[in-house]
């Protein structure tokens, strides 16, 4: 026999994680997360905090985990602001480099259709900028 439930208040935590639920059924954010029904109730309820693993997954929907654990600044990830590529992104661009290199390999396209492919697929994933500059840093160092 279990010892009985004692009624938890809830933290600033579980407040914001319930917040960040919204009107989303419990049973639909559960699968959204990949954790069980169970796992959503003690994380909203304030018996635990989730994992590391979770507060990835609800980054990934769009909560800014700093307002999560903290309630500071907005509740959304305003796009844009995010930090790092999204999986879709990363994988997309990974296609899009293998692409790239095989049209390279077979040797058919002159210099400025292949710096127009790069310049393409930089400006498709909106690192143009941060490459260019890497690049001049390497080219000045060069002797």
């Amino acid at each position: 026999m279990g010892r009985p439930r004692s009624k938890i208040p809830k933290t600033e935590i579980a407040l914001r994680y319930q917040e960040f639920r919204g009107q989303r059924r419990s049973e639909d954010f559960a699968v959204k997360l990949g954790i069980s029904l169970s796992a959503e109730y003690h994380y909203e309820s304030g018996e635990r905090n989730p994992p590391f693993e979770v507060l990835s997954k609800m980054a990934e929907l769009g909560m800014s985990v700093n307002y999560l654990l903290t309630g500071k600044g907005p509740m959304q990830i305003i796009e844009g602001e995010a930090k790092g590529p999204s999986p879709d992104m990363m994988d997309s661009a990974v296609e899009s480099l293998n692409d790239l290199y095989k049209r390279i390999k077979k040797g058919k396209d002159n210099l400025e259709d292949i710096l127009s492919l790069i310049s393409a697929t930089l400006d498709k994933f909106d690192i143009g900028e941060e490459v260019v500059v890497s690049i001049d840093k390497n080219k000045s160092g060069c002797s």
